[in-house]
């Protein structure tokens, strides 16, 4: 009896997911190109800056790219393991009286180690190698100059890839895969436990290399392992768990303030439980957006109310989401090998906002209606699917927004998708053609 409705339910979510026709006019990334450099599963991207991006894989590899034609500027090899992690780090330097800024980009791997790369010419700079685990985690705080790494060991370093102090965890601990810096030099740290565990980092006052970890307390109302660590705003931040709870905290008190998609809200005659959570992300520093089993939904962080929903936007469980288009379409990225893609329900708002009012925040461009609007609704929105895009054969990993650029895509079939603008393309296309023929004109 149980298998038949377990079936039952698994047919009618199907059955609720909804369709995007072979037209799809409100989606602009109609063009892609395929970067195939990688030979293993694709995990990791992050933006360099507004025309580079880099790519990390179990191939021990590291990418950078190209944003706008999608070339290979640079291979990083040096990894015996897979990549696990990435940071970007702008180094600040003093030369002639000026201070400038070099981009480096940290990468942490399984093989225990840290490489320091120079993003403009893919040279190796340094290799830090203090670990005595895997490194999973890479977080710095600016201000400081200093950053962190996560894994079997809590690792705090300098700009320059000194150790400044190791915390050494009991070896029955899970890795750290999260780590999240907080107000009065704090930082939390999330592994596949149930609890959060936060650090003070203290500093020598005469001596400013002489940095300290402290544990300073549990924080424990999770009822299943931790997938998501995210800051919500300066005074606050969220933490996700395997149950589909999502927690509000403070990161003055460290007390929890809000829940949401606990499972006494599932409670009922059927005895139904929240699906996971995947991913969650902050919007405008107040709202979360959260991918919960096979569907997205967007909570207001003050009021504790479901703004907006999808419960079943894709075929497979939703895996990571972001916002496109200065906040108008969400991008989704599920283990059914699809990105969908989601925006406000009224035709008449697309993204190059030529036709849209102005609004400020981007949960407004979203939802196409202003806050106060949104507030005053009582059910949820239900945003449309405005298209979809199908390059991937396996699950879809990451997505990240290159802005102008479009975005990219990575996944298990070790590709990395560049998603374009087709009439951007165009546009461009037919003005290097003009160009061509103008100066040709200019050699007769």
């Amino acid at each position: 009896m149980f298998s038949f409705r377990g079936e039952k339910k698994e047919r009618k979510q199907v059955e609720d997911v909804p369709e995007i026709e072979d037209d799809q006019p409100r989606n602009p990334y109609t063009e892609l190109r395929l970067l195939s450099s990688h030979t293993d599963i694709v995990h990791l991207l992050t933006v360099i800056d507004d025309r580079r991006f880099a790519s990390a894989s179990d191939d021990n590899l590291a990418v950078i790219w190209d944003a706008k034609n999608g070339k290979r500027l640079s291979v990083l090899r040096g990894h015996t393991r897979p990549i696990k992690c990435m940071l970007l780090l702008h180094q600040r330097q003093e030369y002639q009286n000026e201070e400038t800024a070099t981009i480096l980009l940290l990468t942490g791997s399984s093989d225990r180690t840290i490489l320091v790369w120079d993003v403009n010419d893919g040279l190796c700079l340094h290799t830090i190698s203090d670990h005595c685990g895997s490194v999973k985690c890479l977080v710095n705080i600016k201000e400081d100059r200093i950053f962190f790494s996560g894994g079997q060991d809590l690792c705090v370093w300098s700009e320059k890839g000194e150790l400044l102090d190791k915390m050494q965890r009991n070896s029955e601990d899970c890795d750290i895969h999260t780590l999240l810096p907080i107000k009065n030099n704090r930082i939390v740290a999330a592994s596949n436990k149930f609890s959060l565990v936060v650090y003070s980092v203290t500093r020598s006052t005469d001596d400013s290399q002489n940095i300290k970890i402290v544990e300073v307390t549990k924080l424990s109302p999770h009822r299943e392992s931790i997938r998501c660590l995210i800051s919500v705003a300066d005074s606050m931040f969220a933490s996700a768990s395997l149950d589909g709870a999502i927690i509000l905290w403070s990161s003055l008190s460290l007390s929890y303030t809000r829940r949401f998609n606990y499972v006494k809200d599932y409670e009922g005659p059927f005895h139904t439980y929240p699906a996971s959570t995947q991913h969650i992300f902050t919007v405008d520093q107040k709202y979360i957006l959260a991918s919960i089993g096979h569907g997205f939904f967007l909570y207001d962080t003050m009021s504790g109310n479901c703004l907006a929903k999808v419960t079943n936007a894709h075929h497979g469980k939703i895996i990571h989401s972001v916002l496109l288009c200065k906040g108008y379409l969400l991008a989704t990225c599920s283990e059914d090998g699809s990105v969908r893609i989601w925006g406000s329900p009224n035709p008449l708002f697309v993204c190059d906002g030529s036709t849209s009012p102005s609004f400020t925040l981007q949960v407004e461009r979203f939802l196409g209606k202003s806050i106060s609007e949104v507030q005053n609704i009582k059910s949820p929105i239900t945003p449309a699917l405005l298209g979809e895009c199908l390059a991937h054969t396996g699950a879809i990993h990451m997505a990240v927004n290159l802005g102008e650029e479009g975005f990219a895509s990575c996944g298990s079939d070790g590709l990395v998708v560049l998603w374009k603008d087709g009439e951007l393309e165009k546009k461009r296309r037919n003005e290097m053609v003009r160009n061509i023929l103008l100066s040709m004109d200019d050699t007769r």
